[in-house]
């Protein structure tokens, strides 16, 4: 009798000491898994706040660039309201009447043979004259000798369809009508500016019968059809390209009524509208 009390007071000793080793488990485990969550759930809220961070400014930058756009429009759009461009007219062979940009308003006026003649801009004027081997702008006169133009102490070399090929120590290159570089030196570098997209429509001046290298040295439109991707060195500083991006709105005959140019390099950026009318 003696020995079973014995053995029943073991057994529920041994009862106790699982039940406690159990609780114990049990509350370690809750005191564990708080503390888990905790740093799972600043884990995730960190690795959001980045990305919400770079929605926010994305969306800022988006909204600056719609800004910017909309102010150069605005100011293109009422320089061509005032200078009276966009009124149409002229019949027969459509040719730019005006070019208006933050800069100015140029508008044009032809000869018979479709060939700027004068260019009446918003701070200064040219008129251009053309006989058999000498085309006079202003005071400038640019004898031709063969695919040899010379002005004053310059020269530049034309191929065959008017382009120019070399000028003071530059070099370009075409592919179907279209520049698509300019080599050049700055010190002991070689530096190049790179065309390196066009769309298919008409360039501005595609009607136009003024010569190539002219367009060129007056700063106007010249290539077959428009650039939409180009880059230069920022600053003519070599591997340092600054790059540009065109969109353009186009009439039904496939011309450009609006160009939107962007530059940017690292965080700067830029945005030029430029509009086009017709007459």
């Amino acid at each position: 009798m003696k020995s079973s009390l014995i053995k029943l007071a073991q057994a529920a000793t041994l009862v106790i000491a699982i039940t406690l080793t159990f609780t114990a488990c049990e509350e370690k485990k809750k005191q564990d898994t708080p503390a888990t969550t905790a740093s799972e759930t600043a884990t995730v809220t960190e690795t959001q706040q980045p990305s919400q961070e770079a929605a926010v400014a994305e969306t800022q930058e988006a909204s600056q660039e719609a800004a910017a756009r909309a102010a150069a429009e605005a100011k293109a759009e009422a320089m061509a309201a005032e200078a009276s461009c966009g009124k149409g007219g002229g019949g027969g062979v459509k040719l730019p009447e005006c070019i208006i940009t933050k800069w100015g308003v140029q508008k044009f006026e032809y000869d018979e043979q479709n060939r700027i003649v004068k260019i009446v801009g918003t701070y200064d004027t040219n008129t251009i004259t053309y006989a058999d081997n000498l085309v006079t702008v202003n005071t400038r006169k640019y004898v031709i000798n063969g695919k040899t133009i010379t002005e004053g102490g310059d020269a530049l070399t034309i191929d065959k369809d008017g382009y120019i090929v070399n000028e003071r120590e530059r070099k370009y290159k075409y592919k179907n009508g279209n520049l698509i570089q300019i080599e050049y030196k700055n010190n002991d570098d070689t530096l190049f500016d790179k065309f390196d997209e066009y769309d298919n429509k008409k360039s501005p001046f595609s009607n136009s019968n003024t010569p190539k290298w002219l367009l060129y040295r007056l700063s106007l439109p010249f290539s077959t059809n428009n650039v939409l991707k180009s880059s230069d060195p920022y600053e003519m500083m070599p591997d340092a390209d600054r790059m540009y991006n065109y969109e353009y709105e186009y009439d039904s005959d496939g011309f450009p009524i609006k160009k939107t140019e962007q530059w940017y390099f690292e965080d700067r950026e830029e945005i030029t509208i430029t509009l086009y009318t017709y007459r």
